[in-house]
Order: C-alpha cells, then sequence, then structure tokens
C-alpha cells in the first residue's frame, strides 16, 4: 500500500521508471517499535554523510504484489554511489542537494513522514563572522 500511494504521488510529475532507491532498516537490525523512526533516519543521514546507499539485506526476493518495475522505485539491493541529481531546466544545467523521505506507521495508529534535505554549506570568509553578542565563558577568565 506504501508503494501504490507514493507511486501515484510522483505519477503526477513524471512517467519515469526505477529511478528512485527505496530500502528499509528493518531488514539490517530488526523492527525496533518506538526506535524504528530514529534508525531510519540515522541511516539517510549516514548515507548523506558519505554518499553511498546501502542495500535494504534479505531483499532478493521481493513482493510479488508489487509491480516495482513499472513503479518509479526500485530496492535498492546493492551498495551504490549516491548522486546528487542533475537537472537541466531552461539552459542551465545544476546540481541539487540529496533528498530522502521516512514514514513510520505504527501499531497504534500514530504514523510519521519526514523529508529530509543534504546540507549544503555557504561558502563563508572570517570576513563574514560577526559575533551575536553572546558569548559563554566556561571557568575563569
Amino acid at each position: 500500500m506504501k508503494v501504490a500511494g507514493l507511486t501515484k504521488a510522483f505519477r503526477r510529475y513524471t512517467d519515469a521508471k526505477q529511478f528512485c532507491s527505496i530500502g528499509s532498516v528493518k531488514s539490517n537490525i530488526g523492527h525496533l517499535e518506538s526506535a524504528a523512526g530514529i534508525a531510519a533516519v540515522t541511516k539517510i543521514l549516514l548515507q548523506m554523510k558519505h554518499g553511498y546507499l546501502v542495500p535494504s539485506l534479505h531483499s532478493k526476493q521481493l513482493n510479488p504484489e508489487i509491480d516495482f518495475e513499472t513503479s518509479p522505485f526500485i530496492v535498492q539491493q546493492e551498495t551504490a554511489e549516491w548522486r546528487r541529481p542533475v537537472i537541466e531546466s531552461e539552459g542551465v544545467t545544476r546540481e541539487y542537494p540529496r533528498i530522502a523521505g521516512t514514514s513510520s506507521f505504527g501499531a497504534g495508529g500514530a504514523n510519521a513522514h519526514l523529508l529530509i534535505e543534504e546540507y549544503e554549506p555557504a561558502e563563508m570568509t572570517s570576513a563574514d563572522f560577526r559575533p551575536s553578542g553572546a558569548f559563554c565563558f566556561i571557568g575563569k577568565r
């Protein structure tokens, strides 16, 4: 049901197939009940930090009820470089930050979805630094 809903949402914007990797942290570390959400966020942040997508273990045999071949999604089954999307629009080519989403559907009916975009620090020089006036000193001055 999750893949069908996501496919419907993606189809509003593209007919491209199997361009978006999906995975699960449960296959790697088990079902953590109340800690499942933070485990998924941790997996995303580590993948962003290192620039690699990691596989979902035990995913060689896919659910036959899900038609991945005609969906925008592909189950990540091996380690691969996570490239930033490069999009050309109006003759300008631009690299965009990586974005990931995670969902958590609790047995008690609590649902959450979180989108995480890769942080891109702006170039900053020492001349750009302006103290805010709030400093904390620990120990003697």
